[in-house]
């Protein structure tokens, strides 16, 4: 006896079209808002780094105790300090982010290149390999050094 009750259902639904057309709408959102949240979530939070130890990686920032400004990115000058005092770590390594950028002459175009100043362990701690060439040795991280650079892939 399911068909009686299917058509009933049928004149129901065509006769309140407007009801019909907001419940629809209102599941449609509900179902892409549920669908953005979950590929979100496991975006940021669940999908693994695509490095390996990505758990033992530590972020160290600095602050200010006179200004009360925190959360500044570590000194290169402080690096060797942290170098010798951190020794229960594996390794230490550093980066400085530079200016957002300064324009570089390409072709007809003015592209904005961001680069930053890296010590040469920095692409040892991820286990990061380069796919063509080489990172920085030893020798290039020591001041005054020849000027190297590592382009992204996508550069």
């Amino acid at each position: 006896m399911l068909g009686p009750d299917l058509r009933y259902c049928l004149r129901v639904i065509l006769r309140r079209g407007t009801w019909t057309a907001g419940t629809v709408a209102t599941i449609a959102l509900v179902v892409g808002i549920s669908t953005c949240m979950f590929a979100a979530v496991y975006g940021l939070l669940l999908r693994p780094y695509p490095f390996p130890h990505a758990d033992r990686l530590v972020m160290l920032w600095e602050s200010n105790r006179d200004t009360g400004v925190g959360h500044l990115p570590v000194t290169e000058s402080a690096y060797p300090i942290y170098r010798r005092e951190l020794s229960d770590l594996a390794t230490v390594g550093y980066f400085i982010p530079s200016n957002p950028g300064f324009p570089v002459s390409m072709a007809e175009t003015r592209q904005a290149i961001t680069f930053v100043r890296a010590a040469p362990e920095l692409f040892s701690l991820p286990g990061a390999t380069p796919v063509i060439g080489r990172t920085f040795t030893a020798e290039e991280g020591v001041y005054p050094a020849e000027k190297v650079v590592v382009l992204s892939y996508g550069f």
